[in-house]
């Protein structure tokens, strides 16, 4: 049996002083990937759920754990969408979103409320690609990083 990922406490997902993840978070998240606690703990990873935007731009995260997967669909079934906003999430908890489907074009939008690497919007145009969140102060969700494997 492997051994189960070890999460910090949750004042030490976030170094105070930078609000970036810590290395603590970091070692936690990749130990976790290569463990089947992701798919298998309900009380510890939700999703993946369809989440539908708004015409405001907006999602509402749900569920209640520290890690959310969610499905990100355009309003109305248009062929593009920008994510402007995402409603919802405690400081640490920590987000996975991806476009629901290949045909239409999830872009998140470099803003205050979601805070991407270096300024730069994700023109999310294919359902392989993710881009992971955490919540770093109440409706601010930054990026860890963001996966793009083809258009």
């Amino acid at each position: 049996m492997a051994n189960k990922p070890k999460a910090p406490f949750r004042e030490d997902f976030l170094d105070v002083k930078t609000g970036k993840p810590t290395k603590a978070w970091m070692d936690f998240f990749r130990d976790l990937e290569k463990s089947s606690e992701l798919n298998t703990n309900p009380s510890l990873f939700y999703g993946p759920t369809e989440l539908t935007l708004n015409s405001f731009g907006e999602v509402t995260v749900t569920g209640s754990t520290f890690f959310r997967y969610h499905k990100i669909d355009t309003l109305d079934g248009a062929d593009e969408g920008t994510l402007l906003k995402i409603n919802g999430g405690n400081i640490g908890e920590v987000l996975i979103i991806q476009p629901e489907d290949d045909a239409r074009t999830i872009v998140v939008e470099s803003s205050a409320d979601i805070v991407n690497g270096n300024n730069r919007d994700f023109n999310m145009n294919n359902a392989l690609d993710k881009m992971l969140l955490i919540c770093t102060a109440s409706g601010v969700w930054e990026e860890i990083t963001r996966i793009s494997p083809g258009s």
